[in-house]
């Protein structure tokens, strides 16, 4: 049972990383578009 919790756990955490790092990029890609028009 502990198991299960801790890699669903790490699982969530994985994802949000993942999210994050999306966001991140996404939000570049809108900085550069604006510097570039």
């Amino acid at each position: 049972m502990e198991t299960q919790k801790i890699k669903l756990f790490k699982t969530f955490r994985y994802i949000e990383a993942i999210k994050k790092a999306i966001i991140d990029k996404i939000d570049n890609i809108k900085g550069l578009n604006k510097k570039s028009s």
